[in-house]
């Protein structure tokens, strides 16, 4: 429609006034009067020339003004300690997110909606640390977590419940803390917390 009104104001610029003039002068040659009908067909013209104008310049308008809608960059957050939180693979709950796949995982976010801390709530079905190393494999998406600023392979520590401890990742190369809650029995866990970052005070 753009295109189309474009070659009518060249027509008219162009074509038009020509027209006009050797019509005229055809007129005058048979001694009809001119002067009037020329500056109609003139006025005609320039009407249509306007016309033209206004529609072609409101339809460069709306191209202008018109919003590209952005697709939504897909969320591949794996929900990761300091990881934005995936709402495909978690539920929001009024303090917290819950994992889809484990109701015993959940996520604790800042106002950015990034992961400050994941709780493993093992109660009533409490378990001793070595099963807590199991779980926090799956938890953190890596089979070879090192345990300690020493990076001790998972055959090699035994940790206790009373304790925190640096973990390292090598599959995405991130240091992440661990806090465990004791519960009754020698090594027994309640509940554990894995926390972005190093902790200076763990081990």
């Amino acid at each position: 429609m753009q295109v189309f009104f474009q070659i009518i104001m060249v027509l008219t610029v162009t074509i038009y006034p020509i027209f006009i003039i050797i019509d005229s002068i055809r007129r005058h040659r048979k001694g009809e009067r001119i002067g009037k009908r020329a500056l109609i067909e003139l006025g005609i013209g320039i009407l249509v020339f306007f016309i033209g104008a206004v529609v072609v310049g409101s339809a460069d308008s709306d191209n202008n003004n018109t919003v590209t809608v952005a697709h939504k960059k897909k969320n591949t957050s794996k929900n990761l300690p300091g990881q934005k939180i995936n709402s495909s693979k978690a539920a929001k709950h009024e303090f917290y997110w819950t994992s889809k796949d484990d109701k015993k995982v959940r996520y604790f976010v800042d106002d950015d909606k990034k992961i400050t801390a994941i709780k493993v709530v093992l109660s009533p079905d409490i378990n001793n640390t070595w099963w807590c190393q199991r779980y926090m494999e799956k938890v953190l998406h890596d089979d070879n977590l090192k345990y300690g600023i020493d990076k001790q392979g998972k055959n090699d520590a035994v940790l206790s419940n009373r304790v925190k401890y640096n973990i390292y990742s090598p599959k995405y190369k991130k240091w992440y803390w661990v806090n465990f809650e004791a519960a009754d029995g020698k090594n027994m866990v309640a509940s554990f917390s894995i926390y972005p970052g190093k902790n200076k005070d763990a081990e």
